[in-house]
């Protein structure tokens, strides 16, 4: 487990630590369903670096 994460998903809620950590976290739900692929394109087009290594599940 990651000490200080920026967000979390606990089953079927997802929540973040703030506007960045957010930005990770619909990153992360897009890598969840379509894949990481398409997170990673999507990462390129908004110029940000995908962050999963900042990803927590807990409790799944």
């Amino acid at each position: 487990m990651t000490p200080d994460p920026v967000f979390i998903r606990d089953g079927d809620v997802w929540t973040g630590a703030g506007l960045s950590a957010c930005l990770d976290l619909a990153l992360a739900l897009v890598a969840d369903d379509p894949g990481q692929d398409v997170a990673l394109r999507v990462a390129r087009q908004l110029v940000i670096h995908l962050n999963l290594v900042a990803y927590v599940a807990s409790g799944t």
